[in-house]
């Protein structure tokens, strides 16, 4: 999660505007007024299979959820560089809620600041990138997501009550933060140890309309590429081997690619790349660049300015990962379109250069593009898609071919095993 009320360059091009806002939700004694964007109402959804709309507001993403009985509902920030749910929420007005002690085994799987069982409630301090402190304690309570598609009782999950939230730029524009991490008690995490839906899900962000769409459940898109997701870490990290533009590699250091961590994060607007590949890139996309567009600076970022069209003018760039996966960014990928000076066009790279060898992968480098976080099988992956639907084509159980990682560990133990015994009568 982070803040760009700081940023000189506008990078939520489809921001909904202030007027879009409503009024808050009712104050009470664990709920904060935060104000609320447009979004289409919660939908019904089909056995197995979540679908999610999402809609944008300064770069960065955001859903309703509805909790506890009567369902109460929340706007919360969507964000998969952080785990577990947490919001203003007031667990009084709700027949189903539990409080959570420090005694409780829930407790243990949530990252909390008890000292001991003697503490009344399970508590937690969070901090974030983005300089966000959030203290409060932990509740159980359902979570109506729909998501067997029949008359059972929706879940109950662990989340968090936020009692207080200091933020060094100003207030979060939310209820909460809906983070969809790799930790245990992520909400992703809790649904598939509960048994009611896939330990897999995936986003669609829509570069011209805005929003756009999250989907749990096993993806049926085509040609989807993937790469491994590096191991015994909690972010969505994969491994960086090269870049090329117009399929021309870069002469990057590659110690200091290995160096890095390179992490997919829907919570940050921004896209940051590893100061050892930074300039590179900027020089070749500077020296191909079409003869009219006249490099420049704006705020300390790297513009170009054209009385042409500049459009599909600008070359293509690919990221490339472990197993062979590449990420080609167009050219509305990397550079964001800036008010027209007269009938100038301004136009700036959208990433930034990284204070170390680190890069993320921001929402500049994820829209138009179905994105897979399949945790089953550890790891991400990724399709263009030039329009995003209304939900993503996902089932509630794995294609046909596809094993999970425990399945595969105990195919080949069976194999193993069956050796050993064949060798033994022989």
């Amino acid at each position: 999660m982070t803040d760009t009320s700081s940023s000189p360059i506008v990078y939520g091009s489809n921001a909904i505007p202030s007027s879009t806002l409503k009024d808050s939700l009712p104050s009470a004694s664990c709920c904060l007024a935060k104000p609320h964007h447009e979004l289409p109402p919660f939908p019904a959804h089909d056995r197995g299979r979540v679908d999610i709309p999402i809609a944008v507001h300064q770069g960065l993403y955001y859903a309703k959820v509805l909790l506890g009985s009567p369902p109460k509902e929340f706007l919360v920030q969507i964000d998969t560089g952080s785990d577990g749910l947490w919001n203003y929420y007031d667990e009084s007005v709700s027949s189903t809620s539990y409080l959570i002690s420090c005694s409780d085994k829930l407790c243990s799987r949530a990252a909390n600041t008890c000292t001991s069982d003697r503490q009344a409630l399970c508590s937690y301090t969070l901090h974030h990138s983005s300089g966000t402190k959030v203290e409060g304690y932990y509740v159980s309570d359902v979570l109506h997501l729909n998501i067997t598609g029949t008359s059972e009782a929706p879940p109950s999950i662990l989340f968090g009550c936020s009692t207080s939230v200091a933020q060094p730029h100003g207030g979060l524009d939310a209820d909460g933060v809906f983070g969809f991490g790799r930790h245990g008690f992520s909400v992703i995490t809790q649904l598939d140890s509960l048994g009611v839906a896939a330990h897999v899900f995936s986003h669609c962000l829509d570069s011209v309309t805005g929003g756009g769409v999250l989907t749990i459940g096993y993806p049926q898109e085509p040609e989807i590429v993937y790469t491994p997701l590096v191991r015994d870490v909690i972010k969505y990290e994969i491994k960086l081997e090269s870049v090329s533009v117009n399929g021309q590699t870069l002469p990057i250091n590659q110690s200091l690619l290995r160096q890095g961590r390179t992490r997919v994060d829907l919570g940050i607007a921004q896209a940051y790349l590893a100061r050892g590949a930074f300039l590179h890139l900027l020089d070749a996309i500077t020296k191909l660049a079409p003869d009219y567009a006249q490099p420049t600076v704006r705020s300390g970022v790297r513009c170009y300015l054209s009385n042409y069209s500049i459009h599909g003018r600008f070359p293509g760039v690919n990221l490339n990962f472990a197993d062979n996966a590449s990420m080609h960014l167009r050219q509305q990928d990397y550079l964001v379109q800036q008010p027209s000076e007269c009938d100038t066009e301004v136009w700036c790279i959208g990433f930034i250069e990284s204070t170390n060898q680190d890069t993320v992968l921001g929402d500049l480098f994820l829209r138009d593009k179905v994105i897979v976080y399949d945790l089953e099988g550890q790891r991400i992956g990724w399709t263009d898609k030039s329009d995003c639907p209304s939900y993503i084509n996902a089932t509630a159980s794995a294609p046909s071919g596809v094993s999970s990682e425990p399945e595969i560990l105990l195919t080949v133990i069976a194999l193993l095993l069956l050796a050993s015994f064949s060798l033994a009568i022989m």
